[in-house]
């Protein structure tokens, strides 16, 4: 379970970046069950897999995409992916906004900004758990189907 994760630019909208190697990573949110799709895979432990090939669109609305937020907001990303399709409870919500300000931090980010960051999602983040039908869920949708 590595602090860094392997990712490149990705031009597929609404992507930005896609991981190019599995990233694993221990966590502090136990679902219920055992959660699995094709590139997230949520342990009852609270490991979180991401496998190859998972995408995600990075900081979102006046968020800014540095290497220091790259793997906090991969993992949200993902956290949210899976609340808003329904595979993990909403009430989960917090604790993966804690999560994402945790990776901040041990990523080097300032202390101001991760709370920023962290204010940002707490107050606007529940927006980004509305099914939506656009093209981010039809595209995740669709991959899941994928062999």
């Amino acid at each position: 379970m590595d602090q860094e994760i392997a990712w490149e630019s990705y031009d597929d909208p609404p992507f930005k970046y896609r991981l190019t190697e599995t990233y694993t990573l221990a966590t502090s949110i136990y679902p219920p069950g055992l959660i699995v799709t094709t590139h997230v895979t949520l342990h009852m432990n609270g490991n979180i897999v991401l496998r190859e090939g998972w995408q995600w669109d990075g900081a979102s609305s006046v968020g800014i995409d540095t290497p220091n937020f790259m793997r906090p907001s991969c993992v949200h990303d993902a956290f949210y992916y899976l609340m808003r399709e329904g595979y993990l409870p909403k009430t989960y919500r917090k604790q993966a906004d804690q999560l994402m300000y945790r990776l901040c931090r041990e990523d080097g980010m300032a202390w101001l900004r991760a709370k920023y960051c962290y204010w940002a999602v707490r107050l606007f983040g529940w927006n980004g758990l509305k099914k939506r039908g656009t093209a981010n869920e039809a595209a995740h949708r669709m991959r899941e189907e994928d062999p």
